[in-house]
């Protein structure tokens, strides 16, 4: 896999590197681009309907290139080997049935050690999505992913495949490569466990059978001392520092993002919450957030298959974690991929990933790094 960066975001500086990893061999495409690079369906038609090799993208809200974040810019990654794609548009329409389609690019793929998943952030199914992924393609494989789409409240295409831009869906490619995949958050337990007693998909109207924000807020202010604030904005930022973990049996915590406040009290959550699920609210510092983004790297080296050899490295780690540790996040960067190695990547709204033996995860605040073996 090589790696094609142009910092400048523009379209002629996409169709250079469109056109150099096709020169150098590439068998497939994947292509990361910052939402302000404000490229349209419009302007990607051209570059990508006439491709002869499949491929899949998404726009976020940062890129990653060497250890560095660009909020405007795009990243080609050129894929060598066997390569397949799908996409899933329309995933919220329940008319939609997710396990045919995969079960049959599983099919054409009984080769694939890896994926690569993009997921509109918005998709109400996400759920559904990484069950079924889960449940048609096992441990076999390794996963990485993340959602894409704009921290703004206007929705727009965000997805990349062959036959253009679009939203709503998911974009899927499975490559003939080994790779090891590495996950940390390095938030902490600071409460006790609560239980969430109604919940519906991301959504939570009551904790301990209190409305939620109620709860949420008491938790905070007895830890701070200081009043916890319900208006939109002012609740995203102090929100940052305090999440919520969803306990698994022996299992790392699942980080959960509060977004917002629901006039009835309500918290939605950038993720599925389950119902009577057992959650904490978590904290963190940039050096616990760091630390563990180190691991992570070195969880991704560990868990490649014997005799791989660490080649390029594929990061998506949570723009919320970019708006918390502010300029403290190049440190995570640094530890992440050690000395020597490129890589690339993008700041995603929740992460997609397995680690180890453990289930497919969407995550929320969570670095996440593979590595591409080498054979």
């Amino acid at each position: 896999m090589n790696i094609y960066f142009d910092y400048k975001g523009t379209l002629e500086g996409l169709q250079t590197n469109i056109e150099k990893a096709l020169k150098d061999g590439a068998s497939g495409l994947i292509i990361m681009a910052c939402e302000q690079n404000n490229f349209t369906p419009a302007d990607l038609a051209p570059l990508v309907k006439g491709l002869s090799v499949p491929l899949i993208g998404g726009t976020f809200p940062m890129v990653m290139h060497n250890s560095k974040t660009y909020e405007k810019g795009s990243v080609v990654l050129g894929v060598l080997g066997k390569v397949t794609t799908t996409k899933l548009p329309d995933l919220n329409s329940a008319g939609v049935n997710i396990e045919t389609q995969l079960k049959a690019l599983a099919d054409t793929a009984p080769w694939a050690r890896t994926m690569v998943v993009f997921v509109d952030f918005f998709v109400l199914r996400k759920t559904d999505l990484i069950n079924t992924l889960f449940e048609v393609f096992g441990m076999e494989i390794s996963y990485i992913g993340g959602g894409a789409g704009s921290l703004a409240t206007e929705r727009k295409p965000c997805l990349i495949s062959n036959a253009g831009m679009f939203a709503d869906g998911v974009v899927v490619m499975l490559l003939d490569v080994p790779s090891g995949v590495g996950v940390g958050h390095g938030w902490r337990n600071i409460g006790s466990p609560m239980q969430a007693t109604e919940a519906h998909g991301n959504t939570v109207k009551t904790i301990n059978f209190l409305p939620a924000f109620g709860v949420y807020a008491e938790a905070v202010e007895k830890h701070t001392g200081i009043p916890f604030p319900r208006e939109s904005e002012k609740f995203f930022e102090a929100s940052r520092a305090y999440p919520f973990g969803i306990a698994r049996i022996n299992m790392e915590m699942i980080v959960r993002d509060p977004l917002m406040v629901e006039p009835d009290g309500s918290l939605v959550f950038a993720g599925e919450v389950p119902q009577d699920s057992y959650i904490s609210l978590l904290e963190g510092n940039t050096d616990t957030l760091i630390a563990a983004a180190g691991d992570s790297g070195r969880k991704a080296i560990a868990a490649l298959p014997p005799g791989g050899k660490p080649g390029i490295f594929l990061l998506m780690d949570c723009i919320s974690r970019v708006m918390f540790m502010n300029e403290r996040f190049k440190e995570e960067l640094v530890v992440m991929v050690p000395q020597g190695f490129a890589s690339a990547g993008a700041c995603t709204i929740g992460e997609i990933a397995n680690s180890g033996s453990e289930f497919l995860e969407f995550y929320n605040k969570t670095a996440v790094v593979a590595v591409m073996g080498e054979e």
